[in-house]
C-alpha cells in the first residue's frame, strides 16, 4: 500500500516544507520535488531504522556510566552540533551550567552571528520569498548545488547561469577591491574586479550569498564584508544571505545568545562565565587535553580525524540519531528532529520552523537524555 507523507526537510538550513515522501509497504519508493541532499538523508534514515539498536539494558548501563563519569569529572566539555534542536540546546546549557563545563559549538559560529547581525542591520528581508525579486545574485565562494540544492528553486532562478560567481584565492583582497570599485575612487582595477563591479553597478537590486569558507580569514574580513554590504545597500536594495553549513547553525547561536549572552566558547564557573573565543575552541581544548569528559550533543561535522581519534580514547559520550562511523566509548541513540522526533530549527533567513516526526521511533529525544544526565537520573 502506497502512502504519501508531506514533510519539512531537516537536512539543510533551507528547511523546505513542500517535500513529499512516498512509501510503498514501509520502503521509501519516491521523493519529490527532487533534492539530492534531502533524498539521501531520508533514505539513510529509513535504512537506519532497520538496524539493530543497542538493547535497553545496554542503553541503561551506558547512561549509568555516563552519570558516574559526569560526577567524577573535574572539567567537562559540552560540544553542540548544528543539527541539535532548540530544546536540546537549552538542555545542554543547563547541564553545562550545573557542572561548570566548557560549552563550545562544533562549527565556527562567526558566520551565523554575522547572518544574525545582517538581519538586525536591515541587510536581510523577513523571508526567503522576499529575495526572489532581486536583479542579481552574487555567489561568494559557495556552491549551493552541493550544500543547498534547492536554493535556486527557492529564488526562482538558475544559479548556474543566472548569477555572478566570485571565488578568488584571497577573499579579503577581493572584498577590499570591490569596496574600492564601489567608491569609484580608483580607475585601474584588476580585470575580474572591473567586470564584477560593472554587473553589480548595473543591477537595481541584489543578493550577496556567502558561506563559512570566506569567513576563515577572521574578524578583519568580517568587518570588510559588512562594510561592503553596507556600501551596496546605501543607495540600492542589496541583501546578504549566509549559507550555514548545518541545518540549525543559526538556531544554535541565537539560543546560546538568548540563554547565556554569548554565542559559545564559554566556561561556566561559580557565579561567573568566561567567554574566550580564541582559546575555548573545540579542537584546541580536545587536542590539548583541556577537559576530562566530552559530551557531544550531535555528531560533530567539522572535527578532524585526529581529534575524533583522541575522543575515542577519552571519556566521551555521544548523543546522536545515527550510528557513528568512529568509536566513542558511549553512544546514546536519540531521535532526530524532523525524522523520528519533533523540534524547532531556525531557517537561514531567521524564520523559526517546527519539525515533526516522519518515521516511527521509540527513541527518547536528545533533550530528555541530556536533562536526565544533568539532573543525575532524577525524574523530570
Amino acid at each position: 500500500m502506497r502512502k504519501v507523507q508531506p514533510v519539512t526537510c531537516p537536512f539543510c538550513s533551507l528547511l523546505c516544507n513542500d517535500l513529499r515522501l512516498i512509501f510503498d509497504e514501509g520502503s521509501l519508493a519516491a521523493f519529490s520535488p527532487a533534492c539530492s541532499l534531502g533524498e539521501a538523508g531520508f533514505r539513510l534514515a529509513v535504512a537506519g531504522s532497520t538496524y539493530e539498536e543497542p538493547t535497553q539494558v545496554v542503553q541503561e548501563t551506558s547512561l549509568r556510566t555516563a552519570r558516574t563519569w559526569l560526577r567524577e569529572a573535574r572539567q567537562p566539555l559540552v560540544l553542540l552540533s548544528g543539527i541539535v534542536d532548540g530544546k536540546a540546546i537549552s538542555a545542554a546549557v543547563r547541564l553545562a551550567k550545573r557542572f561548570s563545563a566548557i560549552l563550545v559549538c562544533d562549527e565556527d559560529w562567526s558566520g551565523s552571528l554575522l547572518g544574525l547581525s545582517a538581519q538586525k542591520a536591515g541587510l536581510l528581508t523577513d523571508t526567503l520569498r522576499d529575495l526572489r525579486s532581486q536583479a542579481l545574485v552574487v555567489l561568494c565562494g559557495v556552491d549551493p548545488a552541493r550544500t543547498h540544492p534547492r536554493l535556486g528553486e527557492v529564488l526562482e532562478r538558475d544559479l548556474l547561469t543566472d548569477s555572478l560567481r566570485l571565488d578568488p584565492p584571497d577573499p579579503m583582497e577581493a572584498v577590499r577591491w570591490l569596496r574600492v570599485a564601489n567608491s569609484g575612487t580608483v580607475e585601474c582595477l584588476p580585470a575580474w574586479c572591473a567586470a564584477a563591479n560593472a554587473r553589480i553597478e548595473a543591477a537595481s537590486s541584489g543578493l550577496v550569498v556567502f558561506g563559512l569558507d570566506w569567513l576563515k580569514a577572521g574578524s578583519p574580513f568580517t568587518t570588510e564584508l559588512l562594510l561592503w554590504l553596507n556600501d551596496l545597500n546605501r543607495e540600492k536594495h542589496w541583501y546578504a544571505l549566509y549559507l550555514a553549513p548545518a541545518p540549525n547553525s543559526a538556531g544554535v547561536v541565537e539560543t546560546l545568545l538568548s540563554e547565556t549572552g554569548f554565542p559559545g566558547n564559554l566556561r561556566f564557573g561559580l557565579g561567573e562565565t568566561d567567554f574566550s573565543p580564541r582559546t575555548l575552541r573545540a579542537e584546541n581544548v580536545i587536542q590539548q587535553g583541556g577537559a576530562d569528559l566530552y559530551i557531544l550533543a550531535g555528531q560533530p561535522g567539522t572535527i578532524s580525524k585526529k581529534t575524533l581519534s583522541l575522543l575515542s580514547q577519552s571519556r566521551t559520550i555521544l548523543f546522536d540519531a545515527e550510528r557513528p562511523a568512529w568509536n566513542p566509548p558511549i553512544w546514546l541513540p536519540s531521535s532526530r528532529a524532523g525524522v523520528g522526533g519533533s523540534g524547532r530549527f531556525q531557517r537561514l533567513d531567521g524564520v523559526p520552523i517546527e519539525l515533526q516526526p516522519v518515521l516511527p521511533s521509540r527513541r527518547r529525544s536528545m533533550k530528555d537524555l541530556l536533562l536526565e544526565l544533568a539532573d543525575d537520573g532524577q525524574t523530570l
